[in-house]
This record gives C-alpha cells, sequence and structure tokens, in this order.
C-alpha cells in the first residue's frame, strides 16, 4: 500500500507547536538554551566595580561599563576573545563609574549600541566634570587612569527593549543610589544585574537623594523575583553572590537612615556604620556622599 508523502495537517500542526511556544503574545522558540550571565569584577580598586556580560548562543550584550581606563582595557580583551559580537552596552545609571569605559568600549567596538534611560543622558557630562577627578584620585595610577570625555554618542532604550539572541532583557527603574537607577533581570538565567541599587560588603554611596524608603522599594521588588544570583554594583573581592545579598542591603539602609536621623555629620554616620559593619570596604563614602550633598 503506498503512502503520501504528505504529512496530514493535524501532524503538521502539532510539530509547529512542539517548536514555538506564546509567550506575551510572541512566539519564541520553546528549546531557547538560557542566556549566560558572567559577573566582571575590576581587577584592581579602589570601587571593584561589577560589569554583567549576557551571552547568548551567537552574540553579547553588556551591563555597566568599568572606570578605570586600565580595568576597561581588560574587559575588552575579555569580550574579544569570548569570539562573539557586542551588540549594546546599557549603563544602569549615571554614575561615572559606570559608564567612564564607554569611550574606550566605543573604540574597540565601533558597531555596538550604547544606551541608558533618556533623562539620564544629559546627566553624563555634569558626573565626568563633577566627579571623575574626585574618585579617580585613589585609582592606581590615579587621574590618567580614569580621564575619559564624557560621552555623547548613548541613546535611549529602544521602545522594542534590548534583546540577546531573540531573548528580552527586562529592565526596571527605581531608586538606588542615585534616583534614576534600574536593575537588568535576566530571567532565563534567573540572574539580576543591580547597578548601584545593591552593595555586598561594601558601604553605599547616599550623597545624591534622601528616598531610603525608594530605594528599599526597589530592592524589595527585586527579591519578588526571585534572583539565584546578584550581580551587585559594588562589593569586597570573593563575597557571596546569592540572594542573600537583598536582606543584606535592607538591613544597611535602614541603619544607615537611622544613624542619619540620630546625627547627619560624615564622621557620626561614618562612626556608627563602620561599628556595625567593621569588615564593610569603602569607609570612605560616607565623607564622599555629605560632601557631595553640600555640593
Amino acid at each position: 500500500m503506498l503512502r503520501s508523502r504528505h504529512r496530514p495537517v493535524w501532524l503538521w500542526l502539532m510539530g509547529l507547536f512542539s517548536v514555538f511556544a506564546v509567550t506575551g503574545g510572541e512566539p519564541v522558540l520553546a528549546q531557547t538554551a538560557p542566556l549566560k550571565v558572567t559577573e566582571w569584577v575590576s581587577k584592581s580598586g579602589p570601587l571593584f566595580d561589577r560589569s554583567g556580560i549576557i551571552e547568548g548562543p551567537t552574540e553579547i550584550g553588556l551591563v555597566d561599563t568599568q572606570f578605570t581606563n586600565a580595568n576597561v582595557h581588560r574587559l575588552i580583551a575579555d569580550l574579544i576573545e569570548s569570539g562573539k559580537p557586542l551588540r549594546w552596552v546599557y549603563v544602569t545609571h549615571p554614575h561615572v563609574d559606570h559608564f567612564n569605559g564607554a569611550t574606550l568600549l566605543r573604540t574597540a567596538f565601533p558597531d555596538a549600541k550604547f544606551y541608558a534611560q533618556a533623562s539620564a543622558i544629559p546627566l553624563f557630562a555634569g558626573m565626568v566634570a563633577e566627579r571623575q577627578a574626585g574618585l579617580g584620585a585613589a585609582a592606581p595610577g590615579g587621574a590618567p587612569n580614569v580621564t575619559a570625555p564624557a560621552p555623547t554618542f548613548f541613546e535611549p532604550v529602544p521602545g522594542a527593549g534590548l534583546k540577546v539572541d531573540g531573548q528580552p532583557i527586562e529592565i526596571i527603574r527605581g531608586f538606588g543610589d542615585h534616583p534614576d537607577s534600574s536593575v537588568v533581570w535576566v530571567r532565563s538565567a534567573k540572574t539580576v544585574i543591580t547597578g548601584d541599587v545593591v552593595f555586598s560588603h561594601t558601604h553605599a554611596f547616599t550623597g545624591d537623594h534622601d528616598d531610603i524608603p525608594g530605594w528599599i522599594a526597589l530592592v524589595k521588588e527585586i527579591q519578588a523575583l526571585k534572583p539565584d544570583r546578584v550581580v551587585v554594583g559594588h562589593a569586597a573581592p570573593d563575597v557571596r553572590r546569592d540572594a542573600s545579598v537583598l536582606d543584606e542591603q535592607i538591613r544597611w539602609l535602614e541603619d544607615y537612615s537611622a544613624a542619619r536621623a540620630k546625627d547627619p555629620s560624615a564622621d557620626a554616620i561614618k562612626k556608627a556604620m563602620t561599628a556595625k559593619y567593621p569588615d564593610y570596604a569603602n569607609d570612605f563614602i560616607f565623607v564622599f556622599s555629605e560632601g557631595v550633598r553640600k555640593h
């Protein structure tokens, strides 16, 4: 008995639906492999910035650019050696230690797009003028290691959002150490890249706003995602990277708020917070924060 070479329609439809799933009204591959997120840690201080490398099968996205020129060159080398094109760079907030490396990155990857929130982009030039030299003074090599022009090539995040190999990358906005902060949620990797919303074993900068409840609210929003991994903005070397750092950040913010309410002077806040957190890095940040606040 001869069989038709053509599959019945119902078998064809079953095959189609086994390949595709519908998520949020947009068809995506059901068997798509999770994206890989690598926490890239600066090799020298004083801030030990973290960047997030989001890697798919054929391309890469980068979150935050590093601060010192030396660390940016190291980051560029690792990105080149991945063998995959850098499609875009996203900066979580307008602090110079998170966007300062953009110019060097653009030179190395001229086809990459550079994105930030539309409200953050106009703040870059002022941040370079006001804070680049002061923060850079403590870096190995001093000011020459951080000198870079304010980038003028950033674009607002497109309406369609950011993707890596077709997988959407979610951005959640709110308060961190800057009032225009954001975090990046890589759902398939169950990993959140927090920028300076979350720190670990490191005192946070607090000079740009006083909305500590708003900051805590964003940390709690991250907790609701139930991430397996948390890539923080700054951390002492070799610290935890799981969701327990979120509880730690909330406690720190509550204790800071109480200390500042009792005595808002930088010396008093530093004394109270270093007594509670004696093993935390960057205790210089209290004086720096209050100096920025007064400026």
